[in-house]
C-alpha cells in the first residue's frame, strides 16, 4: 500500500510521530520532481503539523564499477542536499556502495572516499551534515541475488570511513537493526565500537530482524535487543531522532503504530523520551 507524500506526513503526525524522513526517491521525494513551490509547500505542511523533517534518506552508488557513474552519483547526491536544504531536514543519509566483483577493494573504496569529500564539501557549504550508514554482510544476499556491500559494511568500517573524509559534515546514522546482525545476538561484542561514535551520530534507524536477514521488521517482533542499544545511545548523549525504518510493510498504518508504541515504552523506561 501506498501513500501520497503529504498523506504520510499527515498519518505519521496523527499517529503521534515527532518527526519524518523522507526517502529521496520516486514516488516518494524524488528531489527533480519538486520545484521551489513544492518544497516549500513540504515545509509549510511540516510546520502545521507541528512535523519536524529529520532527514533524507538515499540510495548506495550503482554497482557497474564506472568512475562515470560515481560522478553521476556525487551530482545526485548533491542535488538531495539542496533538497534537504530546501525542506529543512536535519541531515542526508548515505549507504556507500556495494562490492563490486571485478573492481579491486582498495579501488572501490578510493572512489568512494573520492566521491563522498566532494558531497561533503557541498554539505559544508550549505550546512547540512552527511550522515553514513554500514550496510551489514548477509548470507541471503547471494540467495536473493541481492550486491553484497562494500566499502562500509561494519562499524570499524564505518569509523574508518568517517575518519579519512575528516570533516564535522560527515557523521554516523546507526541502524539498530544493522547491529544486530552484527552482533549476531550478542550486542556486548560490539559495546566499544558502537559508544565509539559518541559526539559523531545524527541519526539512529530501528527496525527488527532475526540476527541474520536485514527485514525491516516492526521493533519488538524479532530479536534485537532494542533497550540495551537505546541505553547506549542514552550512555553516549544522543539528543537526536529514533527513526522507524520499516520497508515492504503490507499495513503501514499498523506496522507505524506498533513501532511507536513499542519504542516509546523502550525509551519511557530509560526515561530518555518526553
Amino acid at each position: 500500500m501506498k501513500f501520497p507524500l503529504e498523506e504520510s506526513m499527515r498519518m505519521a503526525a496523527g499517529a503521534g510521530y515527532d518527526a519524518i524522513d523522507f526517502l529521496a526517491a520516486a514516488p516518494h521525494a524524488e528531489p527533480r520532481e519538486f520545484d521551489c513551490r513544492g518544497r516549500e509547500r513540504l515545509r509549510r505542511t511540516a510546520d502545521s503539523l507541528k512535523l519536524t523533517i529529520n532527514q533524507v534518506a538515499t540510495f548506495a552508488p550503482p554497482s557497474s564499477g564506472s568512475y562515470a557513474d560515481m560522478d553521476g552519483y556525487v551530482t545526485g547526491q548533491i542535488e538531495r542536499l539542496d533538497f534537504a536544504k530546501d525542506v529543512g531536514a536535519g541531515h542526508l543519509e548515505v549507504v556507500p556502495g556495494f562490492r563490486r566483483p571485478h573492481i579491486p577493494a582498495e579501488l572501490a573504496w578510493r572512489w568512494a572516499i573520492d566521491a563522498h569529500r566532494r558531497i561533503v564539501d557541498h554539505a559544508e557549504k550549505i550546512a547540512i551534515p552527511v550522515a553514513v550508514e554500514c550496510e551489514p554482510q548477509q548470507p541471503t544476499q547471494r540467495m536473493w541475488g541481492r550486491p553484497a556491500p562494500a566499502n562500509v559494511h561494519d562499524l570499524d568500517t564505518l569509523a574508518r570511513f568517517i575518519s579519512e573524509i575528516d570533516s564535522p559534515y560527515c557523521r554516523a546514522n546507526l541502524d539498530i537493526g544493522h547491529c544486530n546482525i552484527l552482533a549476531k545476538g550478542k550486542p556486548d561484542s560490539i559495546r566499544d565500537e558502537f559508544l565509539g561514535f559518541s559526539g559523531r551520530v545524527v541519526g539512529v534507524h530501528c527496525n527488527d530482524n532475526d540476527g541474520i536477514t536485514d527485514l525491516n521488521g516492526v521493533p519488538g517482533t524479532g530479536t534485537c535487543d532494542f533497550g540495551y542499544y537505546l541505553a547506549l545511545l542514552k550512555e553516549m548523549g544522543y539528543q537526536g531522532f529514533v527513526s522507524v525504518e520499516l520497508e515492504g510493510q503490507e499495513q503501514p498504518e499498523e506496522a507505524s503504530t506498533r513501532s511507536l508504541a513499542y519504542l516509546r515504552e523502550a525509551l519511557n523506561r530509560l526515561r530518555a523520551y518526553g
